[in-house]
């Protein structure tokens, strides 16, 4: 998907992961786009800080 669609999917609340069914993607309750593996619970943050890239590949993102 592309990053545009990866934004819409998150906003709609639907249940994305990223390269395996690991990385949940998503957008929590204060508006944070995440990303968080279900085997450790290590979550990082979609998009980088400062807001000019990604920290994932939306191609690699698919809806459950």
């Amino acid at each position: 998907m592309s990053r545009e669609e990866l934004i819409i999917a998150m906003d709609d609340g639907k249940e994305i992961y990223w390269q395996s069914d690991n990385y949940k993607v998503y957008k929590d309750s204060i508006g944070q786009y995440l990303v968080t593996s279900q085997f450790n619970g290590f979550t990082t943050g979609v998009f980088h800080k400062v807001g000019d890239g990604m920290n994932i590949n939306p191609e690699e993102c698919y809806l459950a």
